[in-house]
């Protein structure tokens, strides 16, 4: 269970990386099977606590990303700018 933990945080800060709102499901769910695995490894209270503070975090992030209305990155190729050949010097 804490390697599906570890794997789901990992894609979860990728795609929070590209501003994809999913992102924060996976990271609640992965710091909730840390949670999960901090309860049924003999009791491990840090692993325990970690896992119940980020995903209050999580939550608060994403309430804020909603309240603030954070649009997904989409790539808008009306601003893209093509570069000019003529910047470039030649030998003379």
């Amino acid at each position: 269970m804490g390697w599906i933990g570890t794997i789901l945080c990992l894609y979860g800060s990728y795609l929070l990386g590209d501003r994809n709102r999913y992102g924060f499901v996976c990271l609640f769910m992965g710091k909730l099977l840390w949670a999960v695995v901090g309860l049924t490894r003999g009791f491990q209270l840090d692993l325990l606590v970690m896992g119940v503070v980020f995903c209050a975090l999580y939550v608060r992030n994403y309430r804020k990303w909603v309240r603030e209305g954070v649009r997904p990155a989409t790539p808008n190729c009306s601003t893209w700018k093509v570069r000019s050949n003529s910047r470039r010097r030649t030998a003379a």
